[in-house]
């Protein structure tokens, strides 16, 4: 028996959950700026930066007080900010490590190496990523209901005018349409099993080997990590 919620609520029991394939009333594709920074940019209390890339973050013995930063095409000038309260480190599973790493935290080892003064030794920073693995089952349809007439050329200026005027219609949709997960017992600490149910698909995409992946920060001021999947 598998029960049919509005949110997910992993690790306690198997579910099924309607996605929201366009996540916006207008049926556009929703993004952190439109979800959060846009409700919120009129509040007096929030400067929003743009063009901007955080550096590192500023210590004082092992309190963060502040970020530094670059703008713009100026690469070379640096720029501080001070916190009144906290700093908060939310750039992504790349990013975030990466900018803990050049702020000082991290191996020792490793910081030592790149002559980056150590502010706190943790050597789980920027270890352990792991690949996020997907299987995909294709069925081939025995009677004509799939969407495979909505890639044809002379049905897509219908599908785009609906969705342009009307926000409705197989354009509003992302596809995926349907997911859940499998329960697992709390303690489980393997793989979490999801599924998401996907009417049309347009690529082909192979998954490799689940490997432990490591990056290092580099001396160059916001340059990519090098990442090492050799573990």
């Amino acid at each position: 028996m598998i029960d049919k919620t509005h949110q997910l609520s992993v690790r306690q029991q198997s579910q099924l959950i309607q996605i929201n394939g366009s996540n916006t009333p207008n049926a556009r594709r929703a993004s952190t700026a439109r979800e959060y920074l846009d409700m919120a940019k009129q509040r007096p209390n929030l400067t929003i930066m743009t063009h901007a890339t955080t550096h590192k973050i500023l210590f004082s013995g092992k309190q963060a007080i502040g970020v530094e930063y670059l703008q713009g095409a100026n690469r070379q000038q640096l720029h501080q900010v001070y916190a009144n309260k906290e700093v908060l480190v939310c750039a992504g599973a790349i990013a975030s490590p990466q900018i803990l790493q050049r702020s000082g935290v991290g191996s020792s080892e490793l910081l030592r190496d790149l002559d980056i003064e150590l502010v706190h030794d943790l050597p789980g920073v920027g270890e352990n990523l792991q690949d996020h693995l997907e299987m995909y089952l294709q069925y081939k349809c025995t009677k004509p209901v799939s969407l495979y007439p909505a890639l044809k050329w002379y049905n897509q200026p219908a599908i785009g005018a609906e969705w342009l005027f009307n926000a409705t219609g197989i354009g509003a949709s992302n596809q995926f349409e349907a997911g859940g997960v499998f329960a697992l017992p709390m303690n489980f600490l393997g793989p979490i099993f999801s599924f998401i149910s996907c009417l049309l698909r347009l690529t082909t995409m192979v998954a490799t080997q689940s490997k432990n992946m490591a990056f290092k920060p580099t001396a160059v001021l916001c340059a990519h990590p090098r990442v090492d999947a050799s573990n």
